[in-house]
């Protein structure tokens, strides 16, 4: 018996209150973080939304410049942007523009459109009805 009580006194481990503070420190790193991460995913979107729909645009411009007419849907520039059936907006949120400050919404679109002002007569490329004016970094 005096054995057994020997050896339970000599084995070493981490005391509870040991525990508990590592666990607030990472509860602590964590809380910090994760904010930092997810905005990062933001700016991500918000940058390839901007730049599929900057390429649309300019291949809506030679698509017009070469056919003299405007293209009906997205597809019809295969010619100008490779592999442009592959090109999809990305899931998750990004930013627009709201007067001198930004906006976090969520991307509902699953792909990007091309819309026409009437009044213009211009095509513009855009993702959920918003044009690349509107998004912003």
């Amino acid at each position: 018996m005096k054995r057994l009580l020997r050896n339970i006194k000599d084995e070493s481990g981490f005391t509870l209150l040991e525990v508990l503070m590592v666990c607030a420190i990472i509860g602590i790193i964590a809380s910090v973080a994760v904010p930092k991460i997810s905005s990062g995913f933001v700016v991500a979107n918000t940058t390839k939304v901007l730049s599929d729909l900057r390429a649309i645009d300019t291949a809506v411009m030679l698509y017009q410049a070469d056919k003299g007419s405007l293209p009906q849907k997205v597809a019809d520039l295969d010619d100008y942007i490779a592999d442009i059936r592959n090109v999809k907006p990305p899931k998750g949120s990004c930013r627009i523009k709201n007067g001198e400050d930004f906006e976090v919404v969520k991307i509902v679109a699953t792909e990007y459109a091309i819309s026409f002002d009437s009044d213009s007569g211009e095509a513009r490329a855009t993702l959920d009805g918003r044009t690349a004016n509107e998004y912003g970094k």
